[in-house]
């Protein structure tokens, strides 16, 4: 995941193992999860549809599939950008 670079991405910093224990290092991104608050009109949902849909032919064009799309795992930031975060089970 730390090869993709797209602004519907939550973007990967570092990687690494400390006392054993993986971590990730990512961007930090102010808003809600789409769990939390989901959007009002048919025009956000659309709209918010539309950058998933980006985010996830970026990263198919690089060979990553993201397996595990869910609210829980898109943020919305302030601005109304979406960002996808929790590659975790990628392939």
């Amino acid at each position: 995941m730390a090869k993709l670079n797209h602004p519907n991405i939550v973007t990967v910093y570092d990687v690494g193992e400390c006392q054993k224990a993986p971590f990730i290092v990512m961007e930090l991104v102010a808003g809600q999860s789409l769990e939390e608050e989901k959007p009002e009109t048919a025009d956000g949902v659309v709209a918010l549809a539309r950058q998933l849909c980006d985010a996830l032919d970026h990263a198919h064009t690089h060979g990553i599939i993201h397996r595990d799309i869910k609210p829980a795992n898109v943020i919305v930031a302030g601005d109304g950008t979406a960002k996808l975060m929790d590659f975790g089970i990628a392939r």
